[in-house]
């Protein structure tokens, strides 16, 4: 056997790496298995830390032939409904106008007079005008601005 320095050869052709770190002893401990493990939590970890990156980025990029959307909800004053006995709380209609004036839709904000939700509206982003009416302050001009892939909320009351 010939010895050289940090390195013994032996016959057979193979090297034989000797270190004098700290790090062999923890590496000795090291499998496959506990590697594996390790890094499985690890991406785990950082995949929860991160979010969905794939899916930010998608919605942010319309693709080819589809126009960029976003969603409006407004929360208008609401009209008590009577359905024998049970009390329902709809919200009011409202009007959505272009920042040039012209009328754009008229949402009825409600499915039927017991439903309680306002309605969820796909708009092009965009600035828009929102007119509905407050409980305090009677109708009421908003103004508001359609992000792609976000859900802008409005509360007319606030």
């Amino acid at each position: 056997m010939k010895t050289t320095t940090n390195k013994t050869i032996k016959t057979n052709h193979r090297y034989i790496y000797s270190s004098q770190s700290a790090l062999t002893s923890v590496l000795t401990y090291v499998n496959p298995r506990s590697l594996a493990v390790a890094l499985f939590v690890s991406l785990a970890l950082l995949g929860a830390a991160r979010g969905n990156v794939t899916g930010m980025t998608k919605s942010a990029q319309p693709q080819l032939g589809q126009s960029a959307k976003g969603a409006l909800e407004v929360y208008s004053a609401t009209d008590e409904f009577n359905d024998g006995g049970t009390l329902y709380y709809a919200h009011s209609s409202y009007t959505i106008y272009t920042l040039d004036g012209k009328l754009l839709k008229n949402v009825e904000n409600h499915v039927s007079q017991s439903d309680e939700l306002p309605e969820t509206v796909s708009l092009p982003i965009g600035s828009y005008t929102v007119v509905a009416r407050s409980k305090k302050d009677g109708y009421v001009n908003v103004p508001v601005m359609i992000r792609n892939g976000r859900r802008t909320i409005v509360d007319v009351d606030r």
